[in-house]
């Protein structure tokens, strides 16, 4: 009798606190449970608190006793409309103050309204919050929850819970496990001010009894179910959210990346293309060379480079257009002028600019070449001139008239000579006004020294004439005294004169150099000298002319020189001399000539071989981006996808000496240093550049797929997770049956934090839950399988524009806003950034966001 009274009191203290703590919402209490319940007006004003509903006819003024049962019974009634069987106990047993059933029905109530359960299901209710409770203290030291009586008496198990949500109100490790009543005590005044759970509990009531009473501590553990499942449940929504703004902040972040990219890269594209059109190239045949050098380090070193920098950014326009396709997002749209279209026409004119830079730099080349060659050609051409003067100015300066008739007549004939060769010699000063007026229409660098050279020259020349008249008089006035002139000497003279010079004009002809690029130019200077060549064979009788004259005058004894410059000798080396010139210009040309049909060669190997390595990159760069622009959206579409992906690379390496062949045909042509090729426009730096772009395609083909797949195989629920939905369903699953019927389901769920109306419960079961037939009875009941499968889908299909809004209402505690301070409560401080940046204002809360408009622009 005494434990009886011990637990009737103790019960009493806590259903009038509980009974407290919903009443004063309208300002009301009640100081004695057992009396104060008696006219129904408490009572029912606590059923519409805990229900949320009105109740109607009932009598606001209840003086008789017949009016009291009458309340009474209108709340007992509406207690049983919502399907709660209340045995034994009746109005007249309220109004008449049976205590006994006082508690029962306030327990009832409890059960119903509290621990969402009716009292046939009180087994279940309980064994859904003593799991909830074993899962939530698990780990921590000293607790061990094993009932709703023992387990609760030093208070250690409540801290725990209250640590477990809210670690700040708490420090666990500083509690000792002997002081139970301050361990009690903390709990309950920690909850009363900080959670709005009132103390309905007397720590001395637990501490003070060998087994505290089990429904008061249900009581009070199930008050803080509630409020810690409400955390839960916004927890989970924080976590929804922050995963859909982790997809849309890492998307962000891609963009912005691209734009940084595509923006660099356009710039470069531009610039180059302007740098590529500047003309200003060096004035020399080393200038310009160098300046072929730079460009090609340029195309090697910097071009290159950034063109795997336009794969790369390609590559990650279509990686972003990908997540946003498969996360349900809109397509991206770069910012105007930074779309990839925009990059690849600005590549296309960087491309032309390229090649226009290389034919213009190779006609720079040739044309310092060609007027190195005119300067050559000058000094050369000009130093024989100049000779010629100086010998000329030397002879006609000379004193010596003669002191025979013979000398004079030789000196005169001799200047006569002169006279004639100075006629034919003035042809050279033309050819050297034409070499030095290209030199000046060219721009030469050496076109002022020609000039100068050239002018000097002219004076030389201009002073003969003088000079030649002048001894002219003299050797006349002379011949008047002088007789006999021996013809044979003049004769000699004059066509020793004749060959010498046709020897010295054609052996430096041939001594030109030879500067060809093509067959067409080498034809020109091989007809050339078949000309000359011709006519060293005509003049083969000149010489054979010359050998008789100066045999004749050595038998008369005088010598062939006396008026000529040239003896014999002079003739017969020129002769071998101009001879040996046209055999080693026939080496010569006959060497070019093999080399230009063997570079024609190469040229065309090239052009064949080059276009057919380009068309087949271009091929299969059309099919790994054809395969990877449609990948599908299944993991199985996505893995044969993958497989393709990886099938091209493997066809790359394989495919490997198609470039090395081609690597080996440039280097020949590098060799043989042919710059221009008129079959084709390809170059090897362009085949590289499209070889390494396909292994830099199919490598962010492959790494786009197999992120795809990681993702697709993720399905948003951790392992952890996973592991506690199994724990769950075997806790309830009683007879090993891989069952729940109804009760056990809407159980397990509750020990999950999980609060479902019995609608609810119902609407999952038929969805789920499969028909079975035991001991002659069907009933639906949910297989293990189906509610795992229920528990992902709840867990993980969050990012869409529904979940997102539920989980922004869950935060906002069901309002049509959401404010800073609600996101703070629950999400880390960059998302709250984020989303307070990006989110509208609500149109009439000053400081509300508007979540629904803002979650429908994430899925447009």
């Amino acid at each position: 009798m005494a434990d009886e009274a011990n637990w009737v009191r103790i019960q009493q203290k806590t259903f009038t606190g509980w009974v407290n703590s919903h009443l004063r919402k309208r300002g009301d209490a009640i100081t004695n449970i057992a009396n104060d319940l008696d006219d129904g007006l408490k009572l029912i004003s606590l059923l519409e608190l805990i229900s949320g509903d009105s109740i109607k006819g009932w009598d606001k003024n209840p003086k008789m006793r017949i009016k009291k049962v009458l309340n009474v019974g209108v709340a007992l009634k509406f207690v049983e409309s919502k399907g709660v069987k209340l045995v034994g106990i009746g109005a007249e047993e309220i109004v008449d103050h049976n205590l006994k059933m006082i508690l029962g029905m306030i327990w009832t109530l409890i059960l119903r309204f509290q621990i969402q359960d009716i009292s046939e299901e009180e087994l279940s209710a309980k064994e859904a919050l003593l799991l909830w409770y074993q899962k939530k203290t698990k780990g921590y030291k000293n607790v061990n929850v094993q009932d709703f009586h023992r387990s609760f008496q030093d208070g250690l198990a409540w801290c725990a819970v209250i640590h477990k949500h809210r670690p700040d109100l708490i420090d666990f490790d500083s509690l000792n496990p002997s002081d139970s009543m301050g361990n009690l005590k903390l709990a309950f005044e920690i909850a009363d001010k900080h959670l709005d759970v009132p103390q309905i509990l007397d720590p001395a009531d637990i501490v003070d009894t060998a087994k505290p009473d089990e429904r008061s501590i249900i009581t009070y553990c199930s008050a803080l179910y509630h409020v810690f499942a409400k955390g839960q449940q916004a927890e989970q929504a924080a976590k929804n959210l922050a995963n859909a703004l982790d997809i849309q902040m890492q998307i962000a972040a891609l963009k912005d990346e691209y734009a940084r990219r595509a923006k660099a890269l356009l710039e470069w594209t531009h610039a180059a293309s302007a740098s590529l059109a500047e003309r200003n190239f060096p004035n020399s045949v080393e200038g310009v060379q160098t300046k072929i050098s730079e460009f090609k380090a340029w195309k090697k070193d910097e071009k290159a480079p950034k063109g795997n920098e336009k794969t790369e950014v390609e590559a990650l326009f279509n990686n972003i257009q990908t997540k946003l396709r498969l996360n349900k997002r809109a397509a991206y749209v770069p910012p105007a002028g930074l779309h990839p279209s925009d990059i690849d026409s600005a590549w296309s004119s960087l491309g032309k600019a390229e090649n226009d830079r290389g034919v213009a730099l190779r006609q720079e080349l040739r044309r310092q070449r060609y007027l190195a060659s005119l300067v050559a050609s000058f000094k050369l051409q000009a130093g024989s001139l100049s000779n010629w003067v100086a010998v000329k100015t030397k002879l006609l300066q000379s004193d010596t008239l003669g002191n025979t008739v013979d000398s004079v007549n030789a000196a005169l004939r001799n200047l006569e000579a002169f006279h004639e060769d100075y006629s034919a010699q003035s042809s050279k000063l033309t050819v050297l006004a034409d070499l030095s007026n290209k030199l000046a229409e060219g721009k030469s660098a050496d076109a002022d020294s020609v000039a100068s050279e050239l002018s000097s020259l002219q004076s030389s020349w201009d002073s003969l004439k003088p000079m030649y008249e002048s001894r002219k008089a003299a050797l006349e006035a002379q011949l008047e005294k002088l007789q006999a002139i021996q013809a044979m000497l003049v004769d000699f003279a004059k066509k020793a004169l004749a060959f010498a010079r046709f020897a010295e004009d054609s052996t430096q002809t041939l001594g030109e150099p030879v500067l060809v690029d093509s067959i067409e130019e080498l034809a020109a200077l091989e007809t050339r000298l078949a000309e000359i060549a011709d006519s060293v064979a005509q003049r083969q009788g000149d010489v054979a002319d010359l050998e008789s004259l100066a045999s004749k005058l050595h038998d008369a004894g005088v010598e062939e020189t006396t008026y000529s410059e040239y003896s014999i000798g002079d003739i017969k080396q020129h002769h071998s001399t101009v001879d040996a010139a046209v055999a080693e210009r026939k080496k010569v040309l006959a060497a070019e000539h093999a080399k230009q049909l063997q570079n024609e060669e190469l040229r065309k190997k090239w052009a064949s071989e080059a276009a057919a390595f380009s068309e087949w990159c271009n091929g299969r760069e059309a099919a790994i981006k054809d395969r990877s622009a449609n990948p599908g959206s299944s993991e199985v579409e996505l893995k044969a996808t993958l497989t393709n992906i990886e099938a091209f690379r493997a066809e790359l390496h394989s495919n490997q000496s198609k470039f090395d062949a081609i690597s080996h045909l440039a280097q020949q042509l590098e060799d043989a240093e042919i710059t221009e090729n008129k079959h084709s426009t390809l170059t090897f730096e362009n085949l590289k550049l499209q070889w390494d772009a396909l292994f830099a395609l199919q490598a962010n083909s492959q790494k786009i797929i197999e992120n795809e797949i990681l993702l697709k195989a993720h399905s948003g629920v951790t392992d952890e997770q996973l592991a506690e939905f199994k724990s769950a369903f075997a806790h309830f699953d009683k007879d090993n049956s891989g069952h729940l019927n109804r009760l056990e389901f809407k159980s397990c769920l509750q020990s999950l934090g999980e609060e479902l109306k019995d609608p609810e419960i119902e609407a999952l079961m038929n969805e789920y839950g499969l028909l079975i037939e035991e001991n002659g009875a069907t009933t639906r009941q949910l297989p293990f399988n189906s509610f795992v499968a229920y528990m992902i889908k709840k867990h993980s299909n969050t990012d869409n524009a529904q979940a997102i809004v539920e989980s922004f209402a869950t935060i906002a505690g069901g309002k049509e806003f959401v404010t800073a301070n609600d996101l703070r409560s629950v999400l880390p401080n960059d998302k709250v950034d984020y989303l307070l940046a990006h989110m509208p204002k609500h149109a009439s809360v000053e400081d509300g966001y508007d979540y629904k408009s803002y979650a429908a622009t994430l899925y447009a």
